[in-house]
């Protein structure tokens, strides 16, 4: 089945902001940046390294998602978003799974974590991280709302920190996978949770049991997951 014309548009002008946006405002900034070397890798990005991190942004993550939409939703603001993800899953399976499984991954990646993350660091390896994190997260904000905002910062935030502690690309382009699985494809298997099966499942899996690893794993793993200025 194909896309009607309003959704074909929609998709490709977020996907086309997606990376414009970022890239004019920051062009300021990376003009005359020349990029970082790689350097030594401070930890490998071995599967029980790239599981770990996945744990750790999925339950922060979505943390941060829950906290600012219960804040917003108390001050009565709108936290309206674009249409959900979960919809255009179940509609267009191919269609998504090409686009969030491959398309983006690999190009969002290489724009934010290869591009402007390289030249970034000549500035700090926190900076960068923060910079890049922010900029990552900017069209979320235009597009899908402050929620999605503060989710995919912390996202971009772990993006950036496996950048800078393994000097390589693909474990970034891997963590953006596992998100898309986890969070929309996964996810998608549950909304609009019509049954107390599928509720009980979000409230166990997305609320309480990764969270609560994720924290773990930071408080046992506080020492290692220090980095540099």
């Amino acid at each position: 089945m194909l896309l009607h014309v309003p959704e074909i548009v929609e998709l490709v002008v977020q996907v086309i902001a997606s990376y414009s946006i970022p890239l004019i405002l920051v062009f300021p900034i990376l003009r005359g940046m020349t990029k970082a070397q790689s350097g030594t890798p401070v930890v490998e990005p071995s599967v029980q390294n790239i599981t770990k991190m996945f744990l750790i942004q999925s339950g922060f993550s979505v943390m941060a998602l829950s906290a600012v939409t219960i804040i917003l939703r108390v001050l009565n603001l709108d936290v309206a978003q674009t249409q959900n993800d979960s919809e255009l899953i179940k509609q267009y399976p191919l269609i998504m799974m090409v686009l969030l499984l491959v398309f983006s991954p690999i190009v969002v990646e290489f724009l934010f974590r290869g591009v402007i993350f390289d030249r970034l660091v000549v500035l700090g390896t926190k900076k960068a991280i923060l910079l890049s994190a922010l900029f990552y997260s900017i069209p979320f904000l235009i597009f899908k709302g402050p929620s999605l905002f503060f989710y995919s910062f912390v996202l971009g935030l772990s993006f950036g920190y496996t950048k800078a502690r393994t000097k390589k690309l693909w474990p970034c382009i891997v963590l953006n996978v596992l998100d898309s699985i986890y969070y929309r494809f996964l996810l998608a298997l549950l909304y609009p949770f019509e049954t107390t099966l599928s509720l009980m499942i979000f409230v166990f899996v997305y609320i309480l049991a990764i969270p609560i690893t994720a924290i773990v794993l930071v408080i046992v793993n506080r020492r290692k997951l220090v980095i540099s200025p």
